[in-house]
């Protein structure tokens, strides 16, 4: 697996991994649960990775940057009463950010 670029979607107990590699074809589709993630990247070679920022997400772009990766966070989209419209919105997001991000 070669991913250059991830994007990571968290939270509270499952997240969802989405890689592609330099000529954006996707690599890596991955469900993780909390206790994974970790060990995950730590094994993953160093790329870039996408977050959407939030609560938690300061704290996993820490832990993502001293295994050595780089970490961006996305802004969140406006809150509104359909969360499940704005996952599946973020999940478009994550797809958008892996595609157009280049290193």
């Amino acid at each position: 697996m070669n991913a250059t670029r991830i994007g990571l979607d968290i939270a509270k107990q499952v997240f969802q991994v989405h890689g592609v590699d330099e000529l954006g074809k996707v690599v890596l589709r991955k469900t993780l649960k909390r206790d994974q993630v970790t060990t995950f990247f730590a094994n993953v070679p160093v790329c870039l990775i996408g977050l959407e920022a939030g609560g938690g997400s300061h704290y996993w772009a820490r832990e993502l940057t001293r295994l050595g990766h780089e970490v961006k966070l996305m802004a969140q989209p406006f809150q509104g009463d359909f969360m499940s419209k704005m996952a599946l919105f973020f999940n478009h997001r994550i797809n958008i950010f892996c595609y157009e991000h280049r290193i």
